[in-house]
């Protein structure tokens, strides 16, 4: 674990509790707020230089932010790494269809590091990827800020894609309880949700107590 992101994330308040539609396609009690990091320069600094001390020595040509939330952050990466970086974006065709464009200067061949605030099963990263792979770009490694720690889908492995990360959930919630940001209480239930989404997604007097317990710690409900 970085203890460097750790710290900064716990500070910042990573965390919102309620109920919200993540990457994982299903509703899970927390939420992680990297975005608002985006309008903070002092914290982008911190994490672009972590990501560019992670690429030093490694054969990489590019950084490439997953949309959207991975844009802005491979921008700051860029900067701070001296990579060139490339992103996705969305076109509306005349008959109201939409084509994904990939915006940049690359060359067939180049070795691509995708970056994103966070990563679950892996599905939303999957596309993006692929239309890297399309391209004629290599990608190898993934680096993300939060790893939610459940089980990725098969595509990582196949294409031998290895997957990093500054923190995972567990051991967030771990440095979190030990430095006083949360109570043990919260901690234990932030344990378990990963571990037992389908049935925190069955439980709603369970759900409505994690809400109450974050809310009474001073978290916020809200994403905004």
């Amino acid at each position: 674990m970085n203890k460097r992101i750790a710290k900064l994330l716990s500070d910042f308040g990573f965390f919102v509790f309620g109920k919200f539609y993540g990457s994982l396609g299903e509703p899970s009690p927390i939420y992680i707020t990297s975005k608002r990091l985006y309008s903070h320069p002092d914290k982008m600094k911190v994490v672009s230089e972590e990501i560019a001390n992670f690429m030093k020595g490694k054969n990489i040509d590019l950084v490439a932010g997953t949309m959207v939330s991975g844009t802005p952050l491979a921008m700051a990466v860029s900067l701070a790494s001296h990579k060139p970086f490339i992103y996705l974006r969305q076109k509306t065709r005349k008959d109201g269809s939409t084509a994904t464009l990939l915006e940049g200067l690359y060359r067939k061949g180049e070795n691509v590091l995708v970056v994103d605030d966070g990563i679950g099963t892996g599905s939303t990263k999957e596309r993006f990827i692929k239309t890297l792979q399309r391209k004629g770009l290599v990608v190898k490694d993934v680096l993300v800020l939060y790893d939610a720690g459940v089980e990725y889908i098969p595509f990582y492995a196949k294409n031998k894609i290895r997957i990093h990360s500054f923190v995972k959930h567990n051991d967030l919630v771990k440095y979190m309880v030990k430095n006083g940001y949360i109570s043990k209480k919260l901690g234990d239930y932030m344990f378990d949700i990963w571990k037992n989404l389908k049935i925190w997604q069955k439980d709603n007097k369970k759900w409505n107590e994690f809400v109450s317990l974050a809310k009474s710690e001073g978290f916020t409900d809200s994403a905004k």
